[in-house]
């Protein structure tokens, strides 16, 4: 069985794989050297019922194990780097979950990537730090507001019972040195005067109400006032922290960038430049596919209009057929107005479809000369029929020809132009049915293509992924090692 990694999954070793998992039998994982504890030997002989391990390959396949040294051609070579074998074993070596050769030059890092992993050092603890921090300002936000709501609200409160305070303040002094007639004859012949004391005392108990009232809502106020000053400090500070972090995760952001900058090898840089393409096609393709779509839209709605006219050719004709009923002879524009206004609004609709349409052409095809030429090479199948549109000449009516046909010919010179006109209306139907039904292709294909395209695109980031954590990983391992032999020395 042909394993599913030729090459050790180890961050930037190039052995051969020949050790898997138990539950993934025949799939080559890592190499002799980077091989885990529970790994077993993935990758046998293929010769006929051998069980010993495949260390040599084909010249051209070197890292892909095929057979054992008994098994062996002349022209095969050695797979793996470690020293060979000719026994029917491979004496595994000492198990090391996490080897970092510090002594190997060849894989090493260079310094300037050292260096980043070092300040990446100083700042994990920092920015570790404040993993919670954005939620708990978030939370402490809500409370703030809340806050300032209460305050709101006591504010709105004292106004609206110190406004009913000031009224009772009027209403007493309207009352001072005002006296109300009883109705009573006095000996005098007055009525007898005197204030109304329960008016008078019924608003005074009500203000001192409302006094107490305003007083007590002005102590809640300030304490309020405290305890929103208190929140707002609290919350700039979180916020200042939310800022730190803010700042140190662009600068973790940058020293990855630069990292993998330093140290992404071919194929990575290859992956990278295929998701760039492969996003730089799929905006392309689906700006196309908008445009597609819009001029689709645009020829339906000139298929629309042509019925159009054709309705308003046979409200013509109709008219035409109650002339003959009537004997009239139809000569003159004056005799058949309704017949002649239905011509005019059937040539108007026909000339307003084909202007919809040519202008539907022209984006549709303005569009694919647009599309990449990699779309069409990478996608030969699903893009073949996709192009330009041509419409052909669509017919459209001419008033004073139907005008000298009526003088020429009477009812039935035009009873024959309008027969004429239907043909040529269907016909022109018949043709932009062609051309959207072309359109419901083209937007087929294409949406396909552009599923696929998002696919793999999709694929690429993942497999681009994977490889800058793997490569991150590694550096950092390296950095870690070394930090750790320069604090025991």
């Amino acid at each position: 069985m042909e394993e599913e990694k030729r090459e050790c999954e180890f961050p930037r070793c190039s052995n051969g794989a020949i050790f898997g998992f138990p539950d993934e039998p025949g799939i080559s994982r890592l190499c002799e050297t980077h091989k885990e504890p529970d790994m077993v030997l993935a990758q046998l002989c293929q010769f006929p019922r051998c069980t010993n391990p495949a260390l040599y390959s084909f010249a051209d396949e070197p890292t892909l194990a095929r057979f054992c040294d008994e098994h062996k051609s002349d022209d095969m070579v050695v797979t793996i780097t470690s020293s060979s074998s000719s026994s029917n074993e491979v004496s595994p070596p000492a198990p090391a979950p996490v080897s970092v050769d510090t002594k190997n030059k060849k894989n090493q890092p260079s310094e300037a990537s050292l260096e980043l992993a070092y300040e990446y050092f100083e700042m994990k603890p920092e920015f570790e730090s404040l993993d919670h921090i954005e939620k708990e300002s978030s939370e402490h936000q809500k409370k703030l507001d809340n806050l300032r709501s209460v305050v709101r609200r006591d504010v709105s409160d004292i106004h609206k019972i110190s406004k009913g305070i000031d009224k009772l303040e009027i209403d007493l002094k309207s009352q001072e040195g005002k006296w109300i007639n009883l109705g009573t004859r006095s000996p005098l012949g007055m009525g007898i005067l005197m204030k109304d004391n329960d008016k008078v005392e019924k608003w005074q108990k009500e203000k001192q109400e409302k006094t107490e009232v305003v007083q007590v809502l002005d102590g809640q106020k300030k304490d309020h006032e405290s305890a929103l000053e208190q929140v707002s400090q609290e919350q700039e500070r979180l916020n200042g922290l939310v800022e730190t972090r803010k700042a140190l995760e662009a600068r973790i952001q940058e020293l990855r960038s630069a990292c993998l900058e330093e140290e992404a090898s071919g194929d990575l840089r290859r992956l990278q430049s295929r998701v760039v393409d492969h996003k730089r096609m799929h905006v392309s393709l689906h700006q196309c596919l908008v445009d597609v779509r819009h001029a689709h839209a645009m020829f339906s709605k000139a298929l629309h209009i042509q019925a159009q006219a054709a309705r308003s050719n046979a409200v013509a004709g109709g008219a035409n057929v109650g002339q003959i009923a009537t004997r009239n002879g139809g000569r003159g524009i004056g005799e058949s107005p309704g017949e002649r206004l239905m011509q005019i609004r059937r040539n108007k609709k026909t000339k307003e479809s084909i202007l919809i349409a040519k202008d539907a052409c022209d984006r549709l095809n303005t569009a694919q000369h647009r599309l990449p030429n990699e779309i069409r090479v990478a996608y030969p199948d699903e893009m073949n029929g996709v192009g330009n549109v041509e419409i052909p000449d669509l017919w459209h009516g001419s008033f004073f020809r139907d005008f000298l046909a009526g003088q020429a010919g009477g009812n039935v010179g035009d009873a024959i132009n309008q027969v004429r006109a239907m043909r040529k209306i269907r016909k022109n139907m018949q043709e932009l049915e062609k051309i959207i039904a072309v359109c419901n292709s083209q937007e087929t294909k294409m949406d396909s293509v552009e599923k696929k395209i998002s696919f793999a695109c999709g694929v690429l980031r993942e497999e681009v992924h994977t490889q800058e954590k793997e490569l991150l990983e590694y550096v950092i391992a390296v950095a870690t090692s070394q930090k750790s032999e320069t604090e025991k020395k």
